[in-house]
């Protein structure tokens, strides 16, 4: 009977110490993880609304290094203490960045405009971050598409990238981890929550949340306690990932690489509409199959490079016209650079193609695609040009050698007037700006 009472009495004695252990664990009094400060120097929280006002002042005098601030959340989401603590954080002198929390309902794409829309660069800036985890109805992987969440997720880390010229860091649990971004993410950083245990071995992690217990100074929210995390690595490591905004500078809108409302100015509306089509090439956001330039994709840019154009091109000018019947009117430029060339560009089936002559190989053009295509002081060659998905094709008329003027299909007896015939009708030519005072017909005959 004595053992029995004594058996009880240490079961209760372990129970009541297994509670109070559990308490002091909720209640952030003590806490499993103690990251070592030797080992990781480099310590930050990450707040959203639950915090409410913060004083950031307070919280960085507390040997805080960096602070991530819930910005956004699905498409449409945004935190209602954001702006607030991006500004005052930053003011406080801590390393910024800022979170988004993934939703399985929305695509990557519109969640990435929403943290774009909301989220503008300044400060000491850390890259931003994509929270993946599993939430309300979503419990676990049953609940989700995994190929299709990965494909969001994927948009999302390009948009965010190529917005803020920094590769996107990735919050995630255990769970999130193995069913979700496990050898598909491996070029993001990971910033992984264990709050109960370290990160486990195999793990490559950047940022480690060891608490979401913790008691600090300085916010008044309905949530008492705040998230801390480690960095792992040293103050050079850090700074590697922060991108610097000097914030005394305007950011600059990024101008076009030619002012081409002056040449839309002087067009009819037909040739206006015909232009529009033509911009996403001329504005660098799509490419054209060039087919004398190494035959492959490039931009407008990359072809500028090509022909050792300087950064703005010199378009002495420009003109539409249907060389040769189909797919609309062509867009040829007149470019001065690197000798002179003429860049032709047209439209088959939505997608774009080019191709170049030099000045001397490529004049006269007409309406009916007629053109010079080379020439000396006694010898001429004319010829009609197509151009579609399938290639460039010259076909030669004629050809003038002294005094004789001879056709493909025979001898013309008087070159004179079969040139006048034939070559009366030239292509209304659009001049640049600065090479509006010269003649028109001298420029190109």
């Amino acid at each position: 009977m004595k053992k029995k009472i004594i058996s009880r009495v240490i079961i209760i004695i372990l129970l009541c110490l297994i509670g109070l252990a559990v308490g002091l664990l909720y209640f952030g009094i003590i806490h499993i993880n103690n990251p070592s400060k030797t080992k990781y120097p480099i310590r930050g929280v990450d707040v959203s609304s639950h915090q409410g006002t913060i004083d950031w002042e307070e919280i960085a005098s507390q040997d805080i290094d960096f602070a991530y601030i819930k910005a956004t959340e699905g498409s449409g989401y945004l935190d209602s203490y954001f702006d607030d603590n991006w500004e005052n954080a930053a003011d406080a002198g801590l390393y910024v960045g800022a979170y988004h929390f993934f939703s399985f309902e929305s695509s990557g794409e519109k969640q990435a405009e929403n943290f774009i829309d909301n989220v503008k660069p300044h400060g000491k800036m850390l890259p931003p971050v994509i929270d993946v985890e599993f939430y309300g109805e979503f419990k676990s992987v049953k609940d989700i598409d995994v190929d299709d969440v990965q494909e969001e997720l994927r948009s999302m880390v390009d948009a965010l990238e190529k917005a803020y010229d920094q590769k996107p860091i990735i919050y995630t649990t255990k769970r999130a981890y193995n069913s979700i971004l496990e050898d598909e993410f491996d070029d993001c950083d990971l910033w992984f929550r264990s709050v109960y245990t370290p990160v486990m071995g195999d793990v490559d992690w950047t940022f480690w949340q060891y608490s979401n217990r913790t008691h600090l100074k300085g916010y008044d929210g309905h949530e008492k306690y705040i998230d801390m995390n480690v960095f792992c690595g040293d103050k050079k490591d850090f700074k590697k990932l922060v991108k610097e905004y000097d914030e005394d500078v305007e950011e600059e809108e990024e101008q076009p690489l030619v002012d081409w409302n002056y040449f839309e100015e002087q067009m009819s509306k037909s040739d206006v509409a015909d232009f529009e089509d033509f911009m996403p090439i001329l504005n660098d956001e799509e490419t054209f199959y060039c087919f004398d330039w190494n035959d492959k994709d490039v931009t407008f840019s990359e072809y500028l490079e090509s022909i050792e154009c300087d950064d703005t091109p010199d378009i002495h000018g420009l003109a539409l016209v249907d060389i040769d019947g189909q797919n609309g009117k062509e867009l040829i430029l007149d470019i001065y650079e690197g000798g002179g060339n003429f860049l032709i560009l047209t439209r088959d089936n939505n997608e774009f193609f080019g191709t170049s002559r030099g000045t001397r190989t490529f004049e006269m053009l007409q309406n009916d695609g007629k053109f010079l295509g080379s020439g000396g002081v006694s010898d001429a060659y004319y010829y009609t040009m197509s151009i579609d998905k399938n290639g460039v094709k010259e076909t030669l008329i004629g050809e003038l050698h002294g005094e004789d003027f001879t056709l493909v299909d025979g001898e013309a007896e008087d070159w004179e007037k079969w040139f006048d015939e034939n070559y009366g009708d030239e292509v209304h030519w659009i001049l640049g700006q600065e090479y509006q005072s010269e003649n028109q017909s001298e420029c190109y005959t």
